[in-house]
């Protein structure tokens, strides 16, 4: 299925395989894996490696069925969160995969406190920020100590030194975004609104239903700057790294607004994006 592995021993494609089908993976395209690997061939020549996930807050979500879960955003909880729990599911496979293969990893889960900053996020939750942001320390705690493998558990904010920071790399981002910039992504004004339209429902029983497609696109923008300036944190704060997405794919390409770093992407589970 991909050249880039055909000079490949076994004990690296081997595990591949099995990280792709066992850990429910988004299959990647060619250049992904090949950055994916380039990323794990330093990794054997003896580099401290690390993996990041950015994980959601604990948003209310009710259970669909064995596996997916649907959003309904009425409260703010204190536990492991839909994205959390998904990456606890896939952190055994991703383990044993990098173990096998020989490469020193780091592991970090760092959840999003900078979804405290917008107001509408704030009234929709009914918290004041700080009220907020202690919720997610205690899910922080609670993964960590639920984690079946040693794992750092930060504020995303605390990769970059705190919130004044995070909002000087935002803000400047966030103006680019604006003005159509979308930087190395290789997006366009069409692909945005593809994208947020298909994430209609959610923002839905989010932020309440909209008045135009405009208005959507205007909420996909904000959180696409949000991930723009948690791709610019990792590249520029953090070093031979991975993203492992735990949300949706579908948000993938914002990361890469200012870096092209590795990026691998677990199947979500939850619905409300198409």
């Amino acid at each position: 299925r991909y050249r880039c592995v055909n000079d490949l021993s076994e004990k690296i494609t081997l595990p591949l395989a099995r990280l792709l089908t066992k850990g429910n993976l988004v299959w990647p395209k060619e250049h992904d894996l090949e950055q994916f690997i380039d990323w794990i061939r330093s990794g054997l020549d003896g580099r401290q490696l690390t993996v990041i996930t950015g994980l959601c807050p604990d948003y209310e979500a009710k259970k669909v069925g064995s596996y997916f879960y649907r959003y309904t955003f009425d409260n703010l909880g204190t536990g492991i969160g839909v994205t959390s729990k998904r990456y606890l599911d896939a952190l055994p496979t991703v383990f044993s995969t990098f173990e096998a293969i020989g490469i020193n990893v780091r592991y970090i889960a760092a959840i999003g406190d900078f979804e405290a900053y917008p107001t509408a996020n704030l009234e929709r939750m009914k918290l004041s920020e700080q009220e907020f942001i202690n919720r997610l320390l205690q899910s922080q705690k609670k993964l960590q100590k639920q984690s079946p493998h040693p794992i750092e558990t930060p504020l995303f904010t605390e990769l970059c030194g705190g919130k004044s920071i995070w909002m000087k790399y935002f803000n400047a981002i966030y103006k680019r975004i604006l003005a159509g910039d979308y930087g190395k992504s290789g997006l366009t004004d069409q692909d945005l609104l593809t994208i947020a339209l298909s994430r209609r429902q959610l923002y839905n029983r989010w932020y309440g239903e909209m008045d135009s497609d405009e208005d959507y696109v205007k909420l996909l923008k904000m959180q696409a700057a949000e991930y723009a300036t948690m791709g610019h944190i990792i590249h520029k704060h953090l070093k031979n790294t991975l993203i492992l997405g735990a949300d949706h794919a579908r948000m993938a390409p914002f990361y890469r607004v200012d870096a092209t770093t590795p990026l691998l992407y677990l199947r979500n589970n939850y619905l409300g994006v198409k």
